[in-house]
């Protein structure tokens, strides 16, 4: 049985199902009491989402949270009727529920007038306190139980929506004349400009003056959601005359609710702005804002607005805006020579315009095309970026000079620093409240966590990443942290859940016209595939993704990740022309680059080769030139899958001792970084080696490849999942036929089920 009572009511004496009956009838022991507090963000955010069918802002989803101290009923209330009502203008004008509407109405209404009044002006004030407010007329409402004074002598109202109510049931002439008061004894800037923006409907140029230096403020002081609605209150209120200044303002408030991570009511504002008579050069910054919502989510939407934007441009910031946007585009189309061009030429006019928050990004921009041009980056030009970027500037497109840095350090395996900056980027984000920004910070920390390959701490970062972008529509980062969770999910061995965020990446990767998050989502199924060892799905994960990056002439990380499993599901599969043109190209680039993963990962996709065409010597050296190559590489996955194909190559070539060692090494790292499929391979493997059985048995290699011939899989499949040529297929299962007395494949099934039951043996 549940029972519930709400908090602080009061029982009539001796009322039936009472307490006390209750602890009469019932065993004290036998009772667990549970004080339900208020929901988690993160659970308010699911439960506004499932009744209403759709998510709301971030900001918007704070305000409710604030609003209705986390209470779900009142907060689905709240968020219903904002969903009627987009335009939402300040918190005292906030919607509550008609229940608490009747219930506010009933206690206000009984009130004597100057208690009503100082309520109201309790409700008004930013800080509302003893020293503010006349407690006395408030006695009757802290009696009526709306409001409590604190022992620090704050007053509060004993719920949020009270005060809301209380604003609303006002009439618009008392509260402008309440506003027009207390913006003259207010002696903070930006409660001051609130109320002075709420004393008026009408355009007011000093109250617009004041609302934008208010907007700066709440800016700088990191509430970007603050200086956004303040902005669009100081455009508002911008009288006709002063169009220049208003279109400003407005262009300003559309890029806060952006950062403030509020696209959509950025969009809105741009588009209001694009239906106005402008200059060229403010057409170009409103095309360049609503791109910047399009970026990461529509890539075509967003690169055809800054083609658009660019020829309007005069202003050598704006163009170096443009040109970094245009060049990210490149870059996640992977056309990367247009990106380093576009790169140079935001660095030329960022330069000439003294805009170094610019600079610093344009310089970070280019050092990562051309390491995807396969030349490294320059680490000195790198560091200068990051002294050049500056903690109070915004940067465009979601990627400061340390984010970008973070990822050059992390392509170059120096996963450590990367993550240094990603932590310091994250509190720094966290406390200048961009939320747009979060998201992409929190997808490259658990790139980190895949790379140094904690697969464990890279899907709770994954699920933190997915978490943040349930509010900001990111199509490119909603792939990005699904594929990263797809293959950890891969590798850790839940294959139901990796197949389901892989295919979903993969649909908004194409939906957003993002290559790379295609590959990432194809190296999961691979990785998947590999694991359980079905080797035509992992051939068809990768087909068109290596076929591309073949074309492309891409041999560096990131999208190179994917062609070592590229490689193997060829070389299992019989593509071996592909696979060796894919393993020559790896090669090549990681000599170019010194990148160690590169080489060893190719030395090692060699030994596979050599081994399936017949060349034991060779595979045997390419194998132990791999394990030397990865004494550079810190990722331990990876050694272990080369220690796994020098295992089977060892064992091929007789070398059972080493065999057995290098499979036992596997084995435990396998074990130890939670890839179960794998630790599997690795312990059948190892029984395979020295295995004797009487000449009327079956021998291990016969009985196995018996086993998967009964299954139905060609001597080609099985050749390639035993690591042996399709010929030694054919003369094991010769011999297995013999020993069982059976002339077809057919026969297999019921052979080796009686082959595997104990003899009968008669009672005693």
């Amino acid at each position: 049985m549940i029972a519930t009572v709400r908090s602080g009511s009061q029982e009539p004496p001796g009322s039936e199902g009472s307490w006390e009956d209750i602890k009469t009838a019932v065993s004290i022991d036998r009772i667990r009491r549970v004080r339900v507090g208020p929901l988690r963000f993160s659970a308010l955010r699911l439960v506004v989402k499932g009744h209403l069918g759709s998510s709301l802002t971030r900001p918007l989803l704070l305000r409710i949270e604030k609003a209705s101290r986390s209470n779900p009923f009142y907060a689905i209330e709240v968020a219903r009727a904002l969903a009627e009502d987009q335009d939402v203008r300040s918190a005292g004008e906030f919607p509550f529920p008609d229940d608490i509407r009747d219930i506010v109405a009933f206690r206000v209404g009984s009130l004597p007038p100057p208690a009503r009044l100082e309520l109201l002006r309790a409700a008004a004030h930013h800080e509302p306190s003893s020293e503010t407010l006349d407690l006395n007329s408030l006695a009757p409402a802290i009696a009526a139980d709306l409001i409590v004074v604190r022992a620090d002598g704050r007053v509060e109202f004993t719920h949020p929506l009270f005060e809301s109510a209380v604003m609303a049931m006002a009439t618009g002439p008392d509260r402008r004349q309440l506003h027009r008061e207390l913006a003259q004894t207010s002696p903070d800037p930006e409660t001051k400009a609130r109320h002075l923006a709420l004393a008026t409907d009408e355009p007011d140029a000093a109250i617009a003056d004041e609302l934008d230096r208010a907007a700066d403020l709440a800016r700088r002081r990191g509430a970007p959601e603050v200086a956004a609605e303040l902005a669009e209150q100081s455009a508002k209120r911008t009288p006709p005359d002063q169009g220049d200044a208003r279109v400003s303002r407005l262009l300003r408030a559309a890029r806060l609710h952006f950062v403030a991570g509020d696209p959509a009511r950025t969009t809105v504002l741009a588009h209001q702005l694009l239906d106005m008579k402008l200059s060229r050069a403010v057409r170009a910054g409103a095309l360049c804002v609503l791109a910047e919502t399009y970026v990461l989510d529509r890539l075509d939407l967003g690169v055809a607005l800054l083609n658009e934007a660019r020829p309007l441009a005069d202003e050598p910031a704006l163009i170096a805006d443009i040109e970094l946007g245009l060049g990210l585009g490149s870059i996640a189309a992977s056309d990367f020579q247009p990106a380093s061009d576009h790169f140079q030429h935001a660095i030329a006019y960022a330069d000439q315009a003294g805009a170094n928050g610019v600079l610093a990004q344009a310089l970070a921009c280019f050092e990562m095309s051309r390491f995807m041009l396969g030349h490294g980056f320059d680490e000195a030009a790198v560091e200068r970026a990051l002294i050049l970027e500056k903690a109070d500037e915004e940067t465009r497109f979601q990627q400061p000079p340390s984010l970008l840095a973070a990822q050059l350090y992390a392509f170059d395996g120096q996963v450590d620093r990367s993550r240094q900056l990603l932590v310091s980027l994250r509190e720094r984000t966290v406390a200048t409240g961009e939320e747009a920004s979060l998201p992409g910070i929190l997808a490259e920390l658990a790139a980190t966590s895949w790379l140094a390959n904690d697969f464990v701490r890279a899907e709770e970062e994954a699920d933190d990443a997915l978490a943040s972008l349930a509010t900001i529509n990111q199509g490119v980062m909603y792939a990005f942290a699904l594929a990263t969770r797809a293959v950890a999910r891969a590798i850790r061995g839940d294959a139901a859940a990796s197949r389901l965020d892989a295919d979903e990446a993969r649909t908004f990767a194409t939906r957003a016209d993002w290559f790379p998050g295609i590959v990432y989502a194809a190296l999961a199924n691979a990785e998947l595939a590999l694991s359980q060892e079905d080797w035509s799905a992992a051939a068809a994960a990768v087909d068109q993704v290596a076929a591309k990056l073949e074309q492309s002439g891409t041999y560096d990380w990131p999208l190179a990740l994917v062609l070592p499993n590229a490689i193997e599901a060829c070389i299992a599969t019989g593509d071996l022309g592909r696979a060796g043109r894919l393993i020559d190209g790896l090669r090549e680039r990681g000599l170019a680059s010194g990148h160690a993963w590169a080489s060893a990962v190719s030395w090692r996709t060699s030994a596979l080769l050599l081994a399936r065409q017949g060349d034991l010597d060779g595979a045997l050296e390419a194998a132990s030139q791999a394990l030397v190559e990865h004494e550079q590489v810190p990722m331990p996955f990876e050694l272990a899958r080369t220690l796994l194909v020098a295992g089977r190559i060892q064992r091929r070539a007789g070398e059972r001792r080493a065999a057995r060692e290098s499979l036992r090494r596997a084995t435990d790292l396998f074990e130890r970084l939670d890839a179960p499929h794998w630790a599997e391979q690795a312990r059948r493997e190892n029984a395979r080696i020295g295995v004797r059985r009487a000449p009327v048995d079956l021998t291990e290699n016969e009985r196995l490849m018996a086993e998967l011939a009964s299954q139905g899989r060609s001597n080609r499949e099985i050749a390639a999942q035993m690591f042996v040529s399709a010929r030694t297929v054919d003369a094991n299962l010769a011999r297995a036929y013999g020993k069982l007395g059976i002339g077809s494949r057919a026969q297999l099934g019921a052979a080796l089920t009686a082959l595997r039951k104990p003899p009968n043996r008669k009672s005693p």
